[in-house]
């Protein structure tokens, strides 16, 4: 099977060797299963993102976009950057990295010793996502909710993402889920946090 011929099951199953095809192929390659192009090379990927003129990400068939709305993912121009600028100097900030990273050492050393002794762990979800939730739920001042209901918001959304991806209907999950998190943070701003 090859990057050509694969379905979206395909994809979904087991993406590593049909991107290993399409990456053999060209650095920018058509999938017919996604109806995509898919960048294979960093070089390609910057390119790509430094030049909205000829690369645009505003497609009303985007999934993100779909279940959250307008967002820096799914705009570009002056849309895109309205969406990412209360983001950029505090996350871009050397004094906030500097601030925080004991915070965040602590935390992935506490996340790590909770699986260590099992020798085995699978990172992304032992690791890489409450390391993220927690860091946001801190950072954002999220707490309550914490970081555990972030991780469910972000599974549904990511769920309703996927359905939506595969061509079937989400369902309003997460679209709902996307609005307790939106609350969560203008509450959390609204309170001066």
């Amino acid at each position: 099977m090859n990057h050509r011929t694969a379905t979206l099951d395909d994809l979904t199953a087991d993406p590593h060797p049909i991107l290993a095809s399409a990456r053999t192929e060209a650095p920018i390659t058509w999938v017919p299963a996604l109806e995509a192009w898919v960048i294979t090379e960093r070089r390609a990927a910057v390119e790509v993102m430094r030049d909205p003129q000829r690369f645009t990400v505003d497609d009303p068939r985007f999934s993100t976009s779909q279940v959250i709305g307008p967002s820096m993912l799914s705009t570009d121009g002056e849309r895109h950057d309205r969406h990412r600028s209360p983001f950029t100097d505090w996350f871009s900030s050397r004094d906030q990295l500097d601030e925080h990273t004991a915070w965040m050492d602590a935390c992935a050393r506490e996340l790590v010793t909770g699986f260590a002794p099992t020798g085995v762990a699978e990172l992304r979800t032992e690791l890489a996502a409450p390391l993220a939730a927690r860091t946001l739920a801190h950072l954002l001042g999220l707490d309550p909710p914490g970081a555990e209901q972030l991780l469910l918001w972000y599974r549904d959304i990511v769920d309703a993402v996927q359905q939506i991806s595969a061509g079937h209907d989400p369902g309003d999950i997460g679209t709902r889920a996307f609005g307790d998190l939106r609350r969560a943070v203008l509450a959390a701003t609204d309170d001066g946090r």
